[in-house]
């Protein structure tokens, strides 16, 4: 037989159920601009039913509801559309990183300009030419020196700048590796507080939206994979290597560069294999380390390009105005753009240039070089400048691309994770009435109890 308190226990449950409701709302309002919060519902299920026994009874029939209960606070999030939206910081990242990179060094190019090494090459002959009118100057000898003295100061000059942002791309790189390791162990001491509860049924939804905020932090920086434990952990995997694993401590990241800005760059994931960064910027690989590292070869490229220039120089020129032995040196020293200079003997003598020869070494502008590839000094550095120029324009087209789709996944989640005020001032009324609606059944059941206990029977 039921207890005469049995419908109070009823409206005492959805008193309790729809203030659990309400409480879930204010924390969505209270929420409404935090950074990754996701908005959360309280989810009603209807309790057990109650059964009044009988011999010749079946179960299902004569069942009396016995209210209901808040089964958990849920969490509104997909985790499909938490994968895409990944993918896309991690390319954005990429591209963000790389254009940023390639923009600082096409400054160091002022082309076309006066001031710019095109103009200064093109300079350096024409003084050549301007000697062979006169040989015996010292006038037209002494400029030439200049032309050349300024040649070189500006290829070692430039030389410099790029090895300085070659070196400041590696440390960039290992900042990044530092702070993948920050975060991993972030993760790892979330992990560890959410199995700390010890029961999955205590859903810890704001340590797991804090976790998300660093999930998407770490996917910006390089490709992951996310997968959900037992107990609402999750394990981590950087470029398909374990990097966290539930409450076990995070894997080490290192990253390693061969000697003078060598190739390839490698991060090593704990005992796991070294991952070869460099392959992965060639192929486009989202984050952005591999995004750096695909800049830094990119100005690795450049550095090369510029040391063929000053050793083509080098070679021509001193095969045109070779060292006699005595009235002759050399024009240039030097084995590459680091040590390219006019030869230390004509600058401390003048006369040591030949202007018998200057024809000769002006006609070199219009040759084709074989080491340059079969073009012209002034060629194969507009060829250079040019492809500096393409790569920029080239990533900053991709970054807009990058960003929009970025942008447009996240405005996608954030559709079903947002807090939308007027939905949940809707919610709140509703749950507002519920509320009252179960105080006043305890109101009736009240009377009904005074009347029983009060007026029945004296």
């Amino acid at each position: 037989m039921l207890s005469t308190f049995f419908g109070l226990e009823i409206a005492r449950r959805g008193l309790m159920a729809q203030r659990a409701a309400m409480d879930t709302t204010s924390h969505n309002i209270a929420n409404a601009n935090t950074e990754g919060y996701t908005r959360q519902q309280a989810v009603h299920t209807a309790e057990n039913p109650y059964t009044i026994p009988m011999m010749t009874q079946k179960v299902t029939p004569g069942q009396l509801g016995t209210g209901v209960t808040v089964s958990e606070i849920r969490r509104v999030r997909d985790s499909i559309i938490d994968s895409h939206v990944r993918w896309a910081l991690g390319d954005a990242g990429y591209w963000e990183e790389r254009s940023d990179a390639l923009a600082r060094v096409e400054a160091l190019f002022p082309e076309p300009t006066d001031y710019g090494l095109q103009s200064v090459i093109g300079k350096f002959f024409n003084y050549w030419q301007d000697l062979n009118n006169n040989p015996q100057d010292p006038g037209l000898k002494a400029a030439v020196r200049e032309a050349g003295e300024e040649l070189t100061s500006m290829v070692k000059v430039t030389y410099g700048q790029l090895v300085d942002n070659r070196d400041g791309l590696e440390n960039d790189l290992e900042n990044k590796v530092d702070e993948i390791n920050n975060l991993a162990d972030q993760i790892a001491a979330i992990n560890q507080a959410i199995a700390s509860l010890g029961n999955a049924d205590y859903k810890a939804n704001d340590l797991m939206d804090r976790r998300d905020v660093l999930l998407d932090k770490l996917a910006a920086i390089g490709e992951i994979q996310v997968t959900s434990l037992a107990d609402g952990q999750v394990e981590v995997r950087l470029f398909g290597e374990v990097l966290i694993n539930g409450t076990n401590p995070p894997a080490n990241v290192t990253g390693d560069f061969p000697l003078n800005g060598g190739s390839p760059f490698t991060v090593t994931i704990g005992t796991s294999p070294a991952v070869n960064v460099t392959t992965l910027a060639d192929a486009n690989a989202p984050g952005s380390l591999v995004g750096l590292e695909s800049a830094r070869q990119k100005v690795i490229g450049y550095i090369n390009n510029l040391n063929e220039l000053a050793q083509a120089l080098i070679t021509q020129v001193n095969a045109k105005h070779p060292d006699n032995g005595t009235t002759r040196a050399d024009f240039f020293a030097g084995t590459d753009a680091s040590s390219f200079s006019v030869h230390p003997d004509i600058i401390l003598d003048v006369t040591k240039i030949d202007g018998t020869l200057a024809l000769d070494v002006a006609g070199l502008r219009d040759d084709a070089i074989a080491a340059l590839g079969d073009t012209t000094f002034e060629g194969f550095y507009t060829q250079l400048v040019t492809r500096i120029g393409t790569d920029v324009s080239g990533a900053a087209d991709r970054v807009k691309s990058a960003q929009a789709v970025r942008e447009q996944l996240q405005n996608l989640r954030q559709s079903v994770i947002g807090v939308s005020i007027d939905e949940e001032l809707a919610n709140l009324t509703q749950y507002q009435y519920a509320y009252q609606a179960s105080a006043r059944v305890v109101t009736v059941l009240d009377a009904m109890l005074d009347t029983i206990i009060n007026r029945m029977g004296v």
